[in-house]
């Protein structure tokens, strides 16, 4: 529900090579927003009530599960798939097809290194 949130809290975040937008109207937002908001207050009304303990999580592997789908976006965005991102200069596809690449190793190598959680 938390994720759900910030997604529409964020309705103006702008990406670089994607523009986000929703396909449900303001009032659905809105409606939406205000049923997790009072179901974050039951949950936390529930934990204080049976003394719950809060559980921990290691957002390391989630991090890594979002990079190694940005390296697959990534690598889908070579000079091969530019008909889907709009015209590049034919003399420039080898300088973007290497810039591309180094993109998609650092996301892979970011992937890997929080994907190695320490037990």
């Amino acid at each position: 529900m938390r994720n759900a949130l910030q997604t529409l809290d964020s309705h103006n975040e702008q990406g670089i090579l994607y523009k986000p937008h929703f396909t449900i109207n303001k009032d659905s937002r809105n409606e939406a927003k205000k049923i997790i908001q009072n179901e974050l207050i039951q949950i936390a009304n529930m934990v204080k009530k049976y003394d719950l303990e809060t559980r921990e999580v290691d957002l390391s592997n989630s991090l890594a599960a979002h990079l190694s789908e940005n390296w697959g976006d990534l690598v889908d965005c070579s000079s091969a798939h530019l008909g889907n991102y709009g015209e590049v200069d034919r003399t420039r596809i080898e300088d973007y097809d290497r810039e591309m690449e180094e993109l998609a190793d650092t996301a892979l190598k970011l992937a890997i290194l929080f994907g190695n959680v320490d037990d």
